[in-house]
């Protein structure tokens, strides 16, 4: 029988009430689907590190040599480290230490100068650092790969960061034919000397009397560890002290300033006259292309005997005593206050007579280097080894004259290159790396006259130190 229009609208009603959970379902997990391969696609496509922002053209790594003039030895080398990112910077940049034989490396916590440029019709952030480099003798330089971190924001990844590698750097040191008989100087265009004295010509001086020197020297460009020292006075009859040096160092963005301040004490200790001699300090000009000098100007001194003295009476003359006065007790009362008043004017010059019996300084010079090779104060340790050598029965111009045979001499060799980070020219025959100095042979460098009683190789590059030394007039 032939269906009605009213129950075939009842049988389709039935049919989509049963059909609709269904496409619902369908249609819910078609949807989830493809949300997940989206998400999936996303990630896959926003996960970025700094290679793939450099091979993305998002990131730009570049080191340059600030100045292409010809350098010399102990001349500085500035090369700029810049980082270019089309968004901006999270933590920065910061460059990680690297090798360079033979060489003097600023620091690399200064910091870093941000600025801005246009690189191909957008506006890029930039941030560079500077990578300053003294070479200590002429030749050929070429150091390691050079590492710089690097966190930048991306547009979908946030921050990102990481490491990257630039080629090592390479450049030739010369040395004018002016420099080859000066043993110490220093390059830069300006040089200055100020000298504070409490010396007065018109002072009666007297044995135990002293005069204070102190001398700063300021120079550009120039780390003040490589400023050079007053030169060692020996005077019979004049005791010399030299005070802890104090170094400063002042780095802004284009500029390096540095001073070196050092105070001396002259005691007089026997009356005559005497003679400070005059110091010279030389430096090359690189804008003159010229060997300069400054002078430290020395002064000439009268001792004069000490007045206090009592003379001695003359031979076979005797004192008539008067019986009414103890005069025994009168000559003792004026021999202890004679004694007293010497002993007062001289108290300096017993102070220091009796630190040279008992070895005060000496003593004092063996424990500080000590202390400084534990503390891994290495340049510092070089200097109280050298100041405690002096003090003992030879004297040489250079701490590498004490330790003529090894071990000894490989010894100072590894401790001068903790110091200065100085290895040998040869790679494959490096000498040290950083870390701390055995104490074995921080003793026996203390004992230069022991023998050797070992084997050690006898073709290690020399590392000279003399710090000290001055060309003569």
């Amino acid at each position: 029988m032939p269906l009605t229009v009213r129950q075939n609208l009842k049988i389709k009603s039935v049919l989509m009430m049963k059909i609709k959970p269904v496409l619902c379902i369908i249609t819910l997990l078609t949807f989830t689907a493809m949300a997940q391969d989206d998400a999936q696609d996303n990630h896959q496509n926003t996960t970025q590190t700094i290679e793939s922002l450099v091979a993305s053209n998002q990131l730009q790594i570049t080191i340059k040599r600030v100045n292409d003039a010809q350098t010399i030895a102990r001349q500085a080398i500035t090369f700029e480290v810049e980082v270019a990112t089309n968004r901006w910077f999270s933590r920065g940049t910061r460059i990680e230490e690297f090798d360079l034989e033979n060489t003097i490396i600023l620091p690399f916590e200064g910091l870093a100068f941000n600025s801005s440029r246009m690189i191909d019709g957008a506006t890029w952030t930039t941030q560079s650092r500077d990578i300053t480099i003294y070479p200590l003798d002429e030749g050929e330089y070429v150091s390691s790969q050079i590492r710089v971190f690097i966190s930048v924001n991306t547009e979908h990844s946030g921050a990102v960061e990481g490491y990257w590698q630039l080629d090592p750097i390479k450049f030739s040191v010369s040395q004018p034919k002016q420099l080859a008989l000066v043993d110490h100087y220093v390059v830069t265009d300006t040089f200055r000397i100020k000298k504070r004295s409490d010396f007065n010509k018109n002072n009666n001086y007297q044995i135990g009397d002293s005069v204070t020197l102190n001398v700063e020297l300021h120079a550009e460009r120039v780390p003040a560890m490589m400023l050079p020292e007053l030169t060692d006075v020996d005077i019979k009859g004049i005791s010399v002290f030299d005070e802890e040096p104090v170094l400063n160092d002042q780095q802004s963005r284009g500029e390096f300033n540095s001073s070196r301040q050092q105070t001396r004490t002259y005691i007089f200790e026997q009356a005559g006259d005497y003679k400070i001699p005059e110091q010279k300090f030389f430096f090359w000009d690189p804008s003159q292309k010229r060997l300069k000098t400054r002078k430290l100007r020395g002064f000439t001194i009268h001792i004069e005997s000490d007045p206090n003295q009592q003379a001695k009476p003359r031979k076979n003359e005797q004192i008539t005593p008067i019986p009414t006065i103890p005069w025994e007790r009168v000559f003792g009362v004026a021999l202890i206050i004679s004694l007293l008043i010497v002993l007062f004017r001289n108290r300096q010059a017993i102070g220091r007579f009796y630190k040279q019996v008992t070895r005060y300084q000496r003593r004092q010079y063996r424990n500080a280097y000590i202390k400084a090779c534990n503390d891994g104060e290495y340049q510092k340790a070089c200097e109280c080894l050298f100041r405690f050598l002096q003090t003992g029965k030879t004297r040489h111009e250079t701490l590498h004259d004490y330790f003529p045979s090894e071990p000894q001499r490989t010894a100072l060799k590894e401790l001068v290159a903790l110091a200065y980070d100085i290895n040998e020219p040869i790679p494959q025959k490096k000498l040290v790396t950083r870390g701390s100095f055995a104490r074995r042979n921080m003793l026996s460098l203390l004992k230069p006259e022991a023998l050797a009683t070992g084997h050690i190789r006898e073709n290690l590059a020399l590392l000279t130190i003399n710090p000290r030394q001055c060309p003569d007039d």
